[in-house]
């Protein structure tokens, strides 16, 4: 029985793996309604008769609770750079939180031999600090410590009446009081995990700066700045166990999964950057790309129209009140135009099932009263102007929306309905080679060129 089973993010499963699959399986599947979080470890496989249909997730773990083989999912668009289009969605306020799309779990066996997509460290990286910055920015706790100190000249806190007369009294030392005080401490282990992880994040950027946004630049000076009073020291595996994660530490949970995802994938001891892990360990991960793909689509739409309602961020975005509730991905509602994002590939002319059912899809829209009651109430014109269907793209220079009159003849144009049907290309970056070679840091953290 192979160790390893080779599938396409969407597609079905052969029958040959589906037993493997099935062998594995300790648990009914996940519901296709259930929270992205629980179908992520499944890859939102779902029965399909007698096999199984995967969902659009790409990675490499085994089932939960399972010994068997391990599930790598590849891509179905090789050439998309989703790291680059996680760094994208990093520079707006309203997307860069993107924990329902990236998971990661490293307290699991990590998958040897198997190299990691080009795109896997940086978004780990740009994952992990922007979870930190969050941390930083509203949750970030300290240790509390009692000290007695024999001060001089002042008082703080409780007076210690019995040692201050053994020490100061008696030895007639009146200009001395031996006080009792709460005291703050920044440098506790649930920080220095967190510092650690840090340094090696930047350094990483440092030599993969075609990463690097003004909001990831942010994040990093920002997490440097908070944690400045904690020590620089060497995390080992033992300390994630004993890390406080529970009361007021709760926020730190998330923080230290992906910590602790950074600094087991890229082998670096913080105190010695220079010396690096010629093989990295790939944690079980699994990437939600419909999901991503969506925020992506966000981002680049906000540009252009900053009054854009997303229906993304869960099921409490329904429109309406009725049975029937809807939500579409985005709406323009000044403008009257309706989008609907497809992770799918761009049609070739033929008119499939599929396709079909997303026109249907959106036209039905087009017609609720709760998508026209956003575009009314907006100011906007009294019924939808257009229908837009976003299909993802490669682009080979800068990545942009193709809604510009320039690359009109890049999209087909349905006029058999009462509202215009586009159908466009959305570009995304594309994937380069990169090769991950040792981290080294040239000069030293404080001066290096990138401002980092």
């Amino acid at each position: 029985m192979p160790d390893r089973i080779h599938l396409t993010e969407g597609d079905p499963v052969p029958a040959e793996c589906a037993d493997q699959i099935r062998g594995a399986l300790h648990e009914p599947l996940p519901s296709p309604n259930a929270n992205v979080e629980d179908i992520a470890p499944y890859f939102g496989l779902q029965n399909v008769g007698s096999t199984f249909q995967l969902g659009f997730f790409v990675g490499m773990a085994r089932l939960p609770n399972s010994e068997g083989p391990v599930l790598i999912i590849h891509p179905r668009f090789q050439d998309l750079d989703y790291a680059s289009m996680f760094a994208v969605c990093a520079d707006d306020p309203e997307v860069y939180d993107l924990g329902a799309t990236f998971f990661v779990w490293p307290d699991k066996p990590p998958i040897d031999g198997e190299p990691a997509p080009h795109w896997f460290t940086p978004l780990l990286v740009i994952a992990f600090l922007s979870a930190l910055d969050r941390l930083c920015k509203r949750h970030l706790r300290r240790n509390y410590l009692r000290e007695v100190k024999n001060l001089t000249g002042r008082m703080k806190g409780r007076l210690k009446l019995r040692e201050h007369i053994r020490n100061n009294i008696l030895r007639y030392r009146p200009e001395r009081v031996v006080c009792e005080y709460g005291l703050f401490d920044d440098d506790c282990l649930e920080n220095r995990i967190l510092r650690a992880a840090l340094e090696v994040s930047r350094a990483y950027m440092v030599q993969h700066s075609g990463f690097i946004t003004p909001a990831i630049l942010g994040w990093i000076r920002t997490c440097r700045a908070a944690l400045a009073r904690v020590s620089i020291a060497r995390i080992h595996p033992r300390h994630f166990g004993v890390a406080r994660q529970m009361g007021t530490f709760r926020h730190y949970r998330d923080p230290h999964r992906l910590a602790r995802a950074v600094l087991r994938h890229l082998g670096i001891d913080p105190e010695n950057l220079g010396h690096g892990s010629d093989r990295m360990r790939v944690p079980p991960f699994a990437l939600c790309t419909y999901e991503l793909f969506e925020r992506y689509a966000e981002t680049i739409l906000r540009k252009s129209d900053p009054d854009l309602w997303s229906g993304g961020w869960g099921k409490e975005r329904n429109l309406g009140l009725g049975r029937y509730k809807t939500r579409p991905d985005f709406i323009r509602p000044k403008a009257g135009v309706i989008l609907d994002c497809k992770y799918k590939r761009f049609p070739d002319g033929r008119i499939s099932d599929q396709e079909r059912a997303d026109i249907y899809q959106i036209a039905a829209y087009s017609r609720h009263k709760g998508v026209l009651d956003k575009i009314c109430h907006a100011g906007g014109p009294d019924k939808p102007q257009k229908l837009v269907l976003l299909y993802p793209d490669v682009e080979y220079a800068e990545p942009s929306w193709c809604g510009s009159e320039s690359r009109d003849d890049q999209s087909l144009h349905c006029d058999d309905f009462e509202v215009p049907l586009l159908v466009k290309r959305l570009y995304c970056p594309r994937l380069q080679s990169r090769t991950h070679a040792p981290l080294t840091v040239a000069q030293p953290l404080d001066e290096s060129p990138e401002g980092l």
